[in-house]
């Protein structure tokens, strides 16, 4: 089925198989770095975008160059800047740019000040890691954004050994420079691997999962579970094992949804016994019991843990957002995938997201505007146009939502999206070609989707049969079953509320 929820739990893009797309899976935790928009899709969504001055305790941590002579160390560099990027979120009072937004700028050659704009912050932290050997040199510049000022900088030679040791220096400076507390005491908590190869084993997982490809999964699982075995007390090599057999499990990588869900929830809770305060642990096990267990309760209880602990992840509010979403609570889902919004103003999901949330909530011009700014960033973003066709298809517009849809490359969403429209423009032929063809391509992937075309057409009992199909398979479209603008033929009709109870949900007046 179709699936809105963000993968962004590492800050990464959901992997999307043509027959197991999930909308509201897809705007996942990652969990999310979809492709890197064009330098003129990225200036339209700056010049589209007003923003007061930032606030001077804000900062983006760029990805740090790799300057080793075989530049084979990216792993070390982009994971050394993104521990100081989930440190320095963890400061109170200071706004950190989130990794999807700040990492788009890797070898751009923009210049700062039209990167703090965009990003919305007053300071950048900048650097640089060469690797000779055990031997590392991390150089690091703190700078003003709008003049190019230099705050502050630093150079630190170690043993790869004490790279932790260099994270919380380099830390501590720019927490002086920027006159604020860095590490509060649920940052200090947090139990670091005992050895450098767990924790290079870590980094390494962290930017395989970036890539999000099968294959990378795979390895990134591979190198999680190394760095668990070499340090079975390292709760944020747990977390990430998590959230990668999340992301496997969804993309249908894994086995089946229930053992890869239940291997999920226990490397999590194995986290949390570790490390009872780390959020991205708290927020993965939200994440699964508003998926697959569809224990709202749980989930809800889970997500705000997580937003006690870091108010300012993005992927915490957007679980959080989603979760208030399929309890059909769409002014506080849109209210928390704003923050996410301004804090990961570059993120493709977070846009997808709120357009998304704001489709279900009748507001289908902040609906448009949120997609649009999605395929700005990034043309090829999944799903942006099989949504928009959707508000389109909802404001009576079937010819441009036909366009719309049939410009995603998703051969299922293609073809949802055509079933759709042609009912909507009475060609009905063709509708039941391409619902025939849905059918037979995609049968238990797609049968949420099956169930809103039905529903759509008016065909109530056909629609809840495919509904129970859907809750056979565990569909995760089913999360976001209330409010859906396609099923509002069966909200009066008592066995769509019996339905209802069985996930423990009611509809809302």
């Amino acid at each position: 089925m179709l699936h809105t929820e963000p993968d962004v739990s590492l800050a990464g893009a959901a992997v999307q198989p043509e027959s197991t797309s999930r909308l509201w899976q897809v705007l996942s935790f990652a969990v999310a770095l979809l492709a890197v928009a064009g330098v003129v899709g990225v200036w339209w969504a700056v010049r589209s975008r007003a923003r007061s001055a930032p606030a001077p305790s804000s900062i983006a941590v760029l990805p740090f160059a790799d300057l080793s002579r075989e530049k084979n160390q990216s792993y070390l560099s982009d994971g050394l800047a993104e521990e100081l990027l989930n440190d320095l979120a963890k400061t109170p009072g200071l706004h950190v740019s989130a990794r999807t937004s700040s990492f788009q700028f890797r070898d751009r050659g923009a210049d700062l000040a039209a990167i703090g704009k965009q990003l919305g912050v007053a300071t950048i932290l900048e650097g640089s890691v060469q690797r000779e050997g055990n031997r590392v040199r991390i150089s690091a510049e703190l700078v003003k954004a709008a003049d190019g000022f230099q705050l502050w900088s630093g150079k630190y030679d170690r043993d790869l050994n004490d790279v932790f040791a260099v994270q919380d220096e380099i830390a501590r400076a720019i927490s002086s420079e920027l006159k604020v507390r860095l590490l509060d005491s649920h940052a200090g908590s947090v139990p670091r691997p005992t050895t450098a190869e767990a924790y290079n084993a870590y980094l390494q997982g962290r930017y395989f999962y970036e890539h999000r490809t099968l294959d990378d999964l795979a390895r990134a699982y591979d190198y999680f579970q190394q760095a668990v075995r070499l340090d079975p007390n390292f709760a944020r090599g747990w977390s990430a094992l998590a959230w990668t057999l999340i992301a496997r499990t969804e993309a249908g990588a894994g086995p089946s949804f229930e053992q890869g869900y239940r291997a999920a929830i226990a490397a999590a809770q194995k986290a949390l016994q570790l490390d009872p305060n780390l959020a991205e642990a708290h927020a993965a096990i939200g994440r699964i019991r508003r998926s697959y267990d569809w224990d709202w309760a749980g989930a809800n209880t889970a997500f705000q843990k997580a937003l006690a602990l870091e108010p300012q992840n993005s992927v915490v509010l957007l679980g959080a957002s989603s979760l208030q979403a399929s309890l059909g609570n769409f002014d506080e889902a849109i209210a928390l995938n704003r923050r996410a919004v301004e804090v990961d103003p570059l993120s493709v999901v977070s846009h997808l997201s709120l357009g998304m949330h704001a489709y279900y909530a009748g507001q289908l011009q902040l609906a448009t505007d949120a997609f649009q700014k999605a395929l700005a960033i990034s043309p090829d973003a999944p799903e942006a146009h099989y949504l928009l066709g959707l508000v389109y298809l909802q404001q009576s517009h079937p010819q441009q939502a036909l366009a719309e849809f049939q410009k995603n490359q998703a051969p299922s969403e293609r073809t949802a999206g055509e079933a759709l429209a042609y009912f909507a423009l009475g060609r009905k032929a063709q509708a039941d070609a391409a619902l025939h063809q849905l059918i037979a391509d995609h049968r238990e992937a797609a049968a949420y989707q099956v169930a809103e075309i039905y529903a759509f057409r008016g065909e109530a009992a056909t629609a809840l049969q495919w509904l129970e199909v859907a809750r056979t398979h565990r569909d995760a479209g089913l999360t976001a079953i209330l409010g859906d603008p396609l099923l509002k033929n069966l909200a009066i009709d008592p066995q769509f509320t019996a339905f209802l109870r069985t996930m423990g949900l009611q509809r809302r007046n």
